[in-house]
Protein backbone atom coordinates (compact mmCIF):
# COMPACT_ATOMS: atom_id res chain seq x y z
CA UNK A 1 0.00 0.00 0.00
CA UNK A 2 1.74 3.46 -0.89
CA UNK A 3 1.88 6.17 1.20
CA UNK A 4 0.09 9.12 -0.33
CA UNK A 5 2.88 12.10 -1.20
CA UNK A 6 0.71 15.04 0.60
CA UNK A 7 -0.90 14.77 4.10
CA UNK A 8 -2.99 17.77 5.53
CA UNK A 9 -3.18 17.78 9.07
CA UNK A 10 -5.13 20.30 12.03
CA UNK A 11 -2.92 21.14 14.72
CA UNK A 12 -5.65 23.33 16.11
CA UNK A 13 -8.53 25.18 14.80
CA UNK A 14 -8.15 27.10 11.85
CA UNK A 15 -4.94 25.81 10.84
CA UNK A 16 -4.50 23.49 7.72
CA UNK A 17 -0.52 21.97 7.47
CA UNK A 18 0.06 20.56 4.22
CA UNK A 19 3.05 18.06 3.85
CA UNK A 20 4.78 16.92 1.25
CA UNK A 21 5.55 13.38 2.44
CA UNK A 22 8.48 11.77 0.63
CA UNK A 23 10.98 11.64 3.66
CA UNK A 24 12.82 8.89 1.71
CA UNK A 25 13.74 11.55 -1.27
CA UNK A 26 13.74 15.17 0.41
CA UNK A 27 10.33 15.17 -0.97
CA UNK A 28 11.18 15.93 -4.57
CA UNK A 29 7.93 15.58 -6.35
CA UNK A 30 7.11 13.20 -9.68
CA UNK A 31 4.64 14.52 -12.52
CA UNK A 32 2.99 11.55 -10.62
CA UNK A 33 2.81 13.26 -7.86
CA UNK A 34 1.90 16.90 -8.63
CA UNK A 35 -2.11 15.94 -8.90
CA UNK A 36 -2.43 15.40 -5.08
CA UNK A 37 -1.17 18.55 -4.14
CA UNK A 38 -2.93 20.41 -6.68
CA UNK A 39 -5.77 18.52 -5.12
CA UNK A 40 -4.81 19.63 -1.41
CA UNK A 41 -4.92 23.43 -2.48
CA UNK A 42 -8.20 22.87 -4.64
CA UNK A 43 -10.12 21.77 -1.12
CA UNK A 44 -7.97 24.72 0.82
CA UNK A 45 -9.18 27.29 -1.27
CA UNK A 46 -12.55 26.59 -0.71
CA UNK A 47 -12.70 25.73 3.21
CA UNK A 48 -13.82 29.08 4.81
CA UNK A 49 -12.72 27.43 7.98
CA UNK A 50 -9.25 27.37 7.06
CA UNK A 51 -7.83 30.56 7.87
CA UNK A 52 -4.28 29.99 7.68
CA UNK A 53 -2.30 27.35 5.95
CA UNK A 54 1.30 25.90 6.24
CA UNK A 55 3.34 24.29 3.81
CA UNK A 56 6.28 21.98 4.86
CA UNK A 57 7.91 18.82 4.42
CA UNK A 58 8.40 15.38 6.20
CA UNK A 59 11.76 14.66 7.40
CA UNK A 60 14.87 16.95 7.31
CA UNK A 61 13.86 18.25 3.91
CA UNK A 62 11.32 20.73 2.84
CA UNK A 63 11.75 19.85 -1.00
CA UNK A 64 14.34 19.30 -3.81
CA UNK A 65 12.09 20.09 -6.21
CA UNK A 66 11.70 17.25 -9.47
CA UNK A 67 12.73 13.93 -8.79
CA UNK A 68 15.92 13.08 -11.36
CA UNK A 69 14.38 9.80 -11.07
CA UNK A 70 11.24 10.91 -13.27
CA UNK A 71 13.02 12.17 -15.98
CA UNK A 72 12.20 9.56 -18.03
CA UNK A 73 8.56 11.39 -17.34
CA UNK A 74 10.00 14.84 -19.13
CA UNK A 75 11.05 12.93 -22.71
CA UNK A 76 10.45 16.24 -24.68
CA UNK A 77 8.32 15.88 -27.74
CA UNK A 78 8.35 19.32 -29.41
CA UNK A 79 8.35 23.04 -28.22
CA UNK A 80 4.40 23.25 -28.25
CA UNK A 81 3.76 19.76 -26.64
CA UNK A 82 6.35 20.68 -24.05
CA UNK A 83 4.99 23.81 -22.46
CA UNK A 84 1.96 22.67 -22.29
CA UNK A 85 2.96 19.85 -20.39
CA UNK A 86 5.08 21.96 -17.76
CA UNK A 87 2.14 24.54 -17.77
CA UNK A 88 0.20 21.56 -16.40
CA UNK A 89 2.99 20.55 -14.10
CA UNK A 90 2.90 24.18 -12.65
CA UNK A 91 -0.34 24.12 -11.94
CA UNK A 92 0.40 23.43 -7.93
CA UNK A 93 2.54 26.63 -8.16
CA UNK A 94 -0.37 28.59 -9.69
CA UNK A 95 -3.57 27.40 -6.67
CA UNK A 96 -0.40 27.86 -4.08
CA UNK A 97 -0.18 31.79 -5.44
CA UNK A 98 -3.77 31.94 -5.05
CA UNK A 99 -4.70 30.74 -2.04
CA UNK A 100 -6.78 33.33 -0.26
CA UNK A 101 -5.64 32.23 3.41
CA UNK A 102 -2.43 33.43 4.18
CA UNK A 103 0.17 30.75 3.71
CA UNK A 104 3.68 30.05 5.41
CA UNK A 105 6.64 28.12 4.43
CA UNK A 106 8.09 25.98 7.26
CA UNK A 107 11.36 25.59 5.42
CA UNK A 108 12.90 22.55 7.71
CA UNK A 109 15.72 21.57 5.38
CA UNK A 110 17.04 21.64 1.90
CA UNK A 111 14.53 23.85 -0.13
CA UNK A 112 16.10 23.61 -4.06
CA UNK A 113 14.46 23.73 -7.42
CA UNK A 114 11.38 24.11 -7.68
CA UNK A 115 11.01 23.17 -4.37
CA UNK A 116 12.69 26.93 -3.61
CA UNK A 117 9.90 27.79 -5.84
CA UNK A 118 7.36 26.45 -3.41
CA UNK A 119 8.61 28.11 -0.52
CA UNK A 120 8.90 31.57 -2.43
CA UNK A 121 5.42 31.05 -3.60
CA UNK A 122 4.35 31.66 0.69
CA UNK A 123 3.28 34.74 1.89
CA UNK A 124 5.85 34.57 4.79
CA UNK A 125 8.64 31.77 5.28
CA UNK A 126 10.53 30.68 8.05
CA UNK A 127 13.59 28.93 8.29
CA UNK A 128 15.41 26.21 10.51
CA UNK A 129 18.86 26.56 10.62
CA UNK A 130 19.52 23.69 8.12
CA UNK A 131 17.42 25.18 5.78
CA UNK A 132 19.36 25.73 2.45
CA UNK A 133 17.81 27.55 -1.14
CA UNK A 134 19.53 26.70 -4.57
CA UNK A 135 17.91 27.18 -8.02
CA UNK A 136 19.42 24.34 -9.04
CA UNK A 137 17.54 24.78 -13.10
CA UNK A 138 21.18 26.11 -14.85
CA UNK A 139 23.21 22.83 -13.59
CA UNK A 140 21.29 20.83 -15.76
CA UNK A 141 20.95 24.09 -18.67
CA UNK A 142 17.68 24.95 -17.74
CA UNK A 143 15.40 27.71 -16.29
CA UNK A 144 13.62 28.64 -13.60
CA UNK A 145 9.89 27.02 -12.96
CA UNK A 146 7.03 26.94 -10.06
CA UNK A 147 7.17 30.90 -10.36
CA UNK A 148 10.66 31.42 -9.12
CA UNK A 149 11.33 34.13 -11.57
CA UNK A 150 8.46 36.03 -10.54
CA UNK A 151 8.87 35.71 -6.60
CA UNK A 152 12.62 35.93 -6.27
CA UNK A 153 13.68 39.02 -7.27
CA UNK A 154 10.65 40.83 -5.34
CA UNK A 155 12.79 39.23 -2.08
CA UNK A 156 16.16 39.36 -3.25
CA UNK A 157 16.12 41.92 -6.23
CA UNK A 158 16.66 41.67 -9.49
CA UNK A 159 20.65 41.52 -9.71
CA UNK A 160 20.51 38.72 -6.47
CA UNK A 161 18.26 36.92 -8.07
CA UNK A 162 19.78 36.89 -11.52
CA UNK A 163 23.31 35.76 -9.94
CA UNK A 164 21.12 32.78 -7.84
CA UNK A 165 19.55 31.60 -10.67
CA UNK A 166 22.78 31.61 -12.79
CA UNK A 167 25.23 30.09 -10.35
CA UNK A 168 22.60 27.81 -8.52
CA UNK A 169 24.55 29.07 -5.05
CA UNK A 170 23.46 27.67 -2.34
CA UNK A 171 22.31 30.06 0.43
CA UNK A 172 22.29 28.64 4.15
CA UNK A 173 19.48 30.32 6.43
CA UNK A 174 21.50 33.15 7.42
CA UNK A 175 22.13 34.79 4.33
CA UNK A 176 18.75 33.64 2.71
CA UNK A 177 17.78 35.97 6.04
CA UNK A 178 19.85 38.77 5.26
CA UNK A 179 18.66 38.57 1.70
CA UNK A 180 14.57 39.06 2.38
CA UNK A 181 14.04 35.20 1.50
CA UNK A 182 12.71 34.58 5.09
CA UNK A 183 11.55 36.85 7.84
CA UNK A 184 13.02 34.24 10.32
CA UNK A 185 15.42 31.64 11.41
CA UNK A 186 14.27 29.52 14.67
CA UNK A 187 15.29 26.29 15.88
CA UNK A 188 12.04 24.25 14.66
CA UNK A 189 10.69 26.01 11.83
CA UNK A 190 7.34 23.80 11.39
CA UNK A 191 6.69 24.65 15.30
CA UNK A 192 7.16 28.40 14.85
CA UNK A 193 4.92 28.49 11.72
CA UNK A 194 2.28 26.68 13.51
CA UNK A 195 2.32 29.35 16.31
CA UNK A 196 2.35 32.02 14.16
CA UNK A 197 -0.70 30.06 11.83
CA UNK A 198 -2.63 30.06 15.28
CA UNK A 199 -2.05 33.71 15.79
CA UNK A 200 -2.85 34.65 12.43
CA UNK A 201 -6.04 31.95 12.56
CA UNK A 202 -7.17 34.02 15.43
CA UNK A 203 -8.10 37.03 13.29
CA UNK A 204 -11.49 36.61 11.42
CA UNK A 205 -11.16 34.90 8.29
CA UNK A 206 -12.79 37.46 5.90
CA UNK A 207 -10.55 40.03 7.66
CA UNK A 208 -7.35 38.43 6.77
CA UNK A 209 -8.04 37.12 3.37
CA UNK A 210 -9.18 40.59 2.69
CA UNK A 211 -5.94 42.22 4.25
CA UNK A 212 -3.68 39.43 2.08
CA UNK A 213 -5.55 40.49 -0.76
CA UNK A 214 -4.90 44.37 -0.66
CA UNK A 215 -1.65 44.37 0.06
CA UNK A 216 -1.23 41.85 -3.18
CA UNK A 217 -3.28 44.76 -5.35
CA UNK A 218 -1.51 47.59 -3.55
CA UNK A 219 2.04 46.28 -4.16
CA UNK A 220 1.01 46.37 -8.46
CA UNK A 221 -0.22 49.57 -8.15
CA UNK A 222 0.57 53.59 -7.23
CA UNK A 223 -0.15 54.92 -4.47
CA UNK A 224 -3.08 56.72 -5.19
CA UNK A 225 -4.77 53.39 -6.17
CA UNK A 226 -3.31 51.56 -3.12
CA UNK A 227 -5.67 54.30 -0.95
CA UNK A 228 -8.55 53.31 -3.71
CA UNK A 229 -8.34 49.38 -2.92
CA UNK A 230 -7.63 50.16 0.92
CA UNK A 231 -11.20 52.01 0.66
CA UNK A 232 -12.98 49.83 -0.65
CA UNK A 233 -11.69 46.89 1.22
CA UNK A 234 -12.09 48.88 4.40
CA UNK A 235 -16.15 49.57 3.83
CA UNK A 236 -16.48 45.98 3.01
CA UNK A 237 -15.20 45.01 6.15
CA UNK A 238 -16.83 47.56 7.56
CA UNK A 239 -20.49 46.48 6.17
CA UNK A 240 -19.99 42.66 7.18
CA UNK A 241 -22.57 41.65 9.53
CA UNK A 242 -19.74 40.50 12.18
CA UNK A 243 -17.69 43.48 12.04
CA UNK A 244 -19.96 45.52 15.41
CA UNK A 245 -19.67 43.12 17.28
CA UNK A 246 -16.10 42.09 16.60
CA UNK A 247 -15.30 46.23 17.15
CA UNK A 248 -17.13 46.44 20.30
CA UNK A 249 -15.80 43.22 21.64
CA UNK A 250 -12.20 44.67 21.13
CA UNK A 251 -13.16 48.03 22.34
CA UNK A 252 -14.24 46.53 25.96
CA UNK A 253 -10.53 44.84 26.20
CA UNK A 254 -8.75 47.12 25.45
CA UNK A 255 -10.70 49.80 27.37
CA UNK A 256 -11.72 51.76 24.46
CA UNK A 257 -7.65 52.58 23.32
Amino acid sequence: MHTPPIRIHRPCEGVAVVMLDRPHRLNAMRPSTIGPLVEAFEVLANDESTRAVVLTGAGRGFCTGMDLGALEEMAPIDVESQTAWMRDLMRASILLDWLPQPTIAAVNGPATGGGFGYAMGCDIRIASRSALFSATFARMAMGPDAGLSHSLPRAAGYARALELLLTADVVDADEALRLGIVSRVVEDAQETAIELAKRIAAVPGHASRSIKRTLRQSLATDFEAAVDTEARAQAELICHPDWMANATAWLAKHGGR
